[in-house]
């Protein structure tokens, strides 16, 4: 992720994670795991610049490939109507610069957040989640 892109998830995860909205960073890609051996064969202290893993094995981090930014929740009082509990309601916020595209992957991650009942937006500034957190069913904001 670029810094103007990390900086502006940091500011909506900070500015918007009150009261009842809780959003925490979804970072996702993949990585290798093995165990790590100097290049002279040891296990002691190495060069930072350089290492070697014995039996790598890949890994795969994050929620799922094309899963937003950020995810979290949104406490929301059920109607009287549904006994009257209050509920998290499922939150992806997929945070993209001015010039930013969302992916298709990005889409229909937001796109079946929004169908199953969650908030689910591409946003590209804090006033922006804002708004997709304020609305009944969320921005829906798919670009």
């Amino acid at each position: 992720m670029r810094n103007e892109e990390t900086n502006i998830v940091n500011s909506i995860r900070r500015d918007c994670s009150k009261g009842s909205v809780r959003l925490f960073k979804n970072s996702t890609g993949q990585a290798y795991q093995g165990e790590i051996r100097s290049p002279s064969g040891g296990t002691g202290r190495f060069s930072k610049d350089f290492i070697c893993l014995r039996s790598p094995r890949t890994i795969k981090y994050g929620l799922s490939e094309g899963s937003s930014d950020l995810i979290g929740w949104r406490s929301i009082e059920i109607t009287p109507e549904m006994v009257g509990k209050k509920i998290a309601q499922f939150v992806a916020l997929e945070v993209k610069t001015e010039r930013g595209k969302p992916s298709e992957k990005q889409r229909a991650f937001i796109q079946q957040v929004n169908q199953a009942g969650g908030v689910g937006s591409v946003v590209k500034a804090v006033t922006e989640a804002e708004s997709a957190l304020e609305t009944k069913n969320g921005g829906q904001n798919d670009n």
